[in-house]
């Protein structure tokens, strides 16, 4: 049966947000397969907290933004993000705020059920899922990760619907040796596939001196907390 040309175009308007949301025609590969048995063993939630700034992403939400920093702290429920975001069109970017938290899975360390508390998508629940990271080096100003690699996949009767990568680091400019072993965790997790469609953020433009406060006192590190 023939579909008529309004019909054609819905299903073009979906298939072109499926594959910019990063779906695909099969489902998501176990959480088992590609987050490695140590990073479960070894992830402390309390050395996420602090300050990151976003340098790689592959999220449909984030295309708008170039810039994007966090400030993240511990609570009895999970990871809370206080998030500032540069996003726009033109002369008409702009910096936003928004509110994420990241709950705890019960019996599942290094995952989490991620919500926007503000200002869109508030109900949907993104599976996030710490693939890497890395320590800071003694001595450094915090004794945190120096990088995290966050990854989420979703979908519905068999079919994925969503993809996303979230790189977070210390500095919004990292060293390269830095790059590498953060593509290399994506690698050995067996999607780098999507390496060439993760996309860098930030840069000199963002000019976060400037556009951006310090972290709220509420956000400062709490006690150690290995969930």
């Amino acid at each position: 049966m023939m579909l008529c040309p309004l019909r054609l175009r819905t299903v073009a308007l979906f298939l072109t947000v499926w594959v910019a949301a990063g779906a695909g025609f099969g489902g998501c590969p176990p959480i088992e397969q590609v987050q490695k048995p140590e990073v479960v063993s070894t992830y402390n939630v309390s050395k996420a907290q602090g300050r990151f700034f976003e340098i790689f992403v592959k999220d449909v939400v984030e295309a708008p933004c170039t810039c994007f920093l966090k400030d993240r702290r511990v609570n009895a429920k999970g990871l809370q993000d206080s998030d500032q975001l540069y996003c726009g069109a033109g002369k008409y970017m702009s910096w936003y705020n928004a509110t994420e938290d990241n709950f705890f899975v019960p019996g599942h360390n290094a995952r989490f059920d991620l919500v926007f508390q503000r200002p869109l998508i508030r109900k949907v629940v993104f599976p996030n899922v710490v693939l890497g990271f890395a320590e800071e080096a003694p001595g450094a100003h915090t004794s945190g990760y120096t990088w995290l690699v966050e990854y989420q996949c979703m979908e519905r009767l068999g079919v994925q619907t969503y993809m996303g990568f979230n790189i977070y680091h210390r500095n919004w400019d990292p060293p390269e040796a830095d790059v590498i072993a953060i593509r290399r965790v994506i690698e050995e997790a067996g999607l780098e596939e999507h390496w060439a469609s993760i996309k860098p953020m930030g840069g000199p433009h963002c000019n976060y001196t400037n556009h951006t406060s310090s972290p709220p006192s509420t956000f400062q590190s709490s006690p150690a907390l290995l969930v």
